[in-house]
């Protein structure tokens, strides 16, 4: 052998050429067919069975399969780069792509000759290879957008701005309406801090859309014309939202917030000039506006009342367990016991970080975390030592899951999806749904309320409503039973991080001595009063 490949005249001889399917890098099997093995045996499959277009044939035929490759061969080149972004942004979210999807969605491409992920295709595959796609068109969608182009629609996709979710403009159909509340929309998306912020602009361009079907319900023009519009047009909007009300068509606190949301809105839209020539509002009259009498009162049981009855609360603590049968995400259980127990918003216990728990210079524990509504940041709670220890074996088992990673970056309750660093927190919507969840499977609650029976309170037991206990819920219950138990305004306050007294002293159903004693009670879920508080740490808090 060693002499054979020494010999002189030994030489390799010439390829017959690559195949001519354009996605396939194998070479020709003969000089005389222009395929390889495997795509001469197709072509003469689909030859026999009729007249075939070889040239067609050629263009479309996906390669032969390998183990653990996908090829991109034969795709339009606009198609491969879209293709690789749309990749590249899945990787950067920590989404993980099989290699036989890849394969499968680059078959379906090739076959039908798409140009572009971005121009309207009606193709069938697979579901894995479907979303695939959708997820990839969405990412080639949003790298073609901008602010400035996405504020010319009537709906905007919000992740252009920074945020989730979309905002529908739709329902105004006035065009000056509608193109104030653009204005006014693109003044609120970079200032809002809260990262909710779609939730809070859908419900007050809600207060909008309402005022916008008013003027259709009631004029002639539809309400076109705002040189047209009075303060009685406003009137009609009250009376049409107690009508809606009466009719059980809003709550009471819809009713309020439709009101006291509209006269924010429209007071935001004048301050910022829309009202002058050539904007929106420039004919709009003075009169058209919401005044502080006009904003219906709420009494306390309307608004802050959410608090979940003591037998409601203990019956969700027992039933805690059952959490872990059914959970569908880890960490659920710890997230709602953490929620019942420290009154923190649901979006601030999903994003906690895992090393959120400290001491005070008592020995005491604390829980550091972000007040995600107003934006502040670090800061501390006293917790009971139970609520500790939740979080310590929580701690435990997702160093286990992340062995490797950095604890600086690492959260509390990690996702599951899209998170291979464990740098994800859990979805408030994922607790929500779950919770939901297993709420609906408990039996029903039953709780002793007092009924109003030939003018004096007679107790009866009813059952209470499924449909007010929810994540947020917990945060009322924790305010309500710190100040039933005596826990001065200005400390619960505190434990509640409000800016305001006056979002505190809902809370408070009867006139009470507000004072400081220099030492104050915090309590438990059960009531109990976990420790003794001192002024000074309040202060320095």
């Amino acid at each position: 052998m060693e002499e054979f490949i020494a010999h002189p005249d030994v030489h390799p001889l010439p390829g017959f050429g690559r195949c001519q399917v354009v996605a396939c890098d194998r070479d020709r099997c003969s000089p005389s067919h222009g395929h390889c093995h495997m795509h001469r045996v197709k072509w003469t499959k689909r030859s026999c069975k009729g007249p075939a277009d070889l040239d067609h044939f050629n263009r479309t035929e996906p390669p032969t399969a390998e183990e653990g490759s996908a090829s991109l061969r034969g795709l339009a080149p606009l198609v491969i780069a879209q293709f690789l972004y749309g990749l590249q942004q899945r990787a950067a979210q920590g989404t993980k792509t099989k290699y036989w999807s890849i394969r499968q969605l680059a078959d379906v491409l090739r076959r039908h000759e798409v140009g572009s992920l971005t121009q309207p295709l009606d193709i069938k595959t697979h579901s894995i290879a479907t979303n695939l796609l959708t997820r990839l068109q969405d990412a080639c969608f949003l790298a073609l957008r901008s602010p400035e182009t996405e504020a010319l629609k009537d709906t905007w996709d919000l992740r252009v701005f920074g945020h989730g979710g979309t905002l529908d403009f739709t329902a105004i159909s006035q065009s000056w309406l509608r193109e104030a509340a653009k204005r006014w929309a693109s003044d609120r998306l970079p200032t809002s801090r809260n990262k909710q912020v779609y939730g809070n602009l859908q419900t007050q361009l809600k207060a909008v859309a309402l005022l916008s079907e008013s003027l259709r319900a009631h004029r002639a023009d539809s309400g076109q014309a705002p040189a047209a519009l009075s303060r009685a047009d406003i009137e009609h909007h009250l009376h049409r939202l107690v009508w809606l009300e009466e009719q059980e068509e809003i709550s009471a606190y819809g009713r309020y917030t439709a009101v006291h949301v509209l006269k924010f809105v429209l007071t935001r839209m004048r301050t910022l000039g829309l009202g002058r020539p050539g904007g929106p509002l420039e004919n709009l009259p003075d009169d058209v506006a919401l005044t502080r009498r006009d904003v219906p009162e709420l009494t306390r049981d309307k608004e802050i009342g959410r608090n979940l009855p003591p037998e409601v609360l203990r019956a969700l603590c027992d039933a805690l367990p059952l959490l872990d049968d059914m959970e569908t995400a880890p960490g659920v259980r710890v997230a709602v016991e953490l929620l019942i127990d420290t009154g923190r918003r649901p979006d601030e216990i999903c994003q906690l970080p895992w090393d959120c728990l400290e001491r005070d210079p008592d020995g005491k524990h604390v829980l550091i975390y972000n007040n995600s509504k107003s934006n502040r940041e670090q800061r501390r709670l006293p917790i009971a030592d139970a609520t500790a220890a939740v979080i310590v074996r929580q701690q435990q088992t997702v160093r286990a899951r992340f062995p490797h990673a950095e604890l600086s970056t690492l959260k509390l309750l990690p996702s599951r999806v899209r998170n291979p660093h464990g740098t994800r927190g859990i979805a408030s919507a994922t607790v929500g749904a779950t919770h939901r969840k297993w709420v609906d499977a408990l039996p029903p609650f039953m709780v002793t309320t007092a009924v109003a029976t030939g003018g004096r309170a007679v107790p009866e037991t009813v059952e209470f409503d499924k449909k007010r206990i929810f994540p947020y819920a917990y945060r009322h219950s924790y305010a309500q039973r710190n100040a039933d138990a005596g826990v001065p305004i200005d400390v619960l306050r505190e434990l509640m991080d409000h800016e305001s007294f006056e979002t505190t002293r809902w809370y408070y159903r009867k006139p009470r001595e507000l004072h400081q004693t220099g030492e104050h009670p915090q309590v438990a879920r059960s009531g109990r009063r976990l420790r003794r508080l001192c002024e000074a740490w309040i202060l320095a808090a």
